[in-house]
């Protein structure tokens, strides 16, 4: 056990060793980063839609909406906990299980869907 333990440390050091030798040297100039980084930013920030313009009906539903997903994530989860620790047997913990996962799934849909939104509404506005 100790000679496998000593050749595979042996081996690592010689191939970190060899990874340093042959690493390629790039001798760029910094130049300008902090403008260029400037240069960027007000280059996103131009082309962002501003949400405050939206109507605040929608806003106001969509906070009620995204309110309630969060809500009835949260007791799913919560009902789907007691029924995996009441269950049994292997086979009712299965569907508790099964249903979990359409839980995490609806969850990861839901927190995603800030994100979705902007990708449908800069879609939109850069068509028309």
């Amino acid at each position: 056990m100790k000679n496998v333990l000593k050749s595979i440390t042996c081996i690592l050091l010689l191939s970190i060793i060899l990874l340093n030798l042959f690493t390629p040297y790039v001798h760029a100039g910094i130049g300008d980063i902090w403008g260029d980084a400037q240069n960027f930013l007000s280059l996103g920030n131009a082309n962002k839609h501003d949400s405050s313009s939206s109507n605040p009906a929608i806003q106001a539903l969509s906070t009620i909406v995204y309110s309630l997903g969060v809500i009835i994530a949260i007791s799913a989860t919560i009902i789907l906990g007691i029924q995996y620790m009441i269950a049994s047997s292997s086979e009712s913990k299965s569907n508790v299980k099964k249903k979990a996962i359409t839980v995490v799934i609806g969850v990861l849909l839901l927190f995603a869907s800030g994100t979705i939104w902007q990708l449908v509404v800069g879609t939109l506005s850069s068509s028309t």
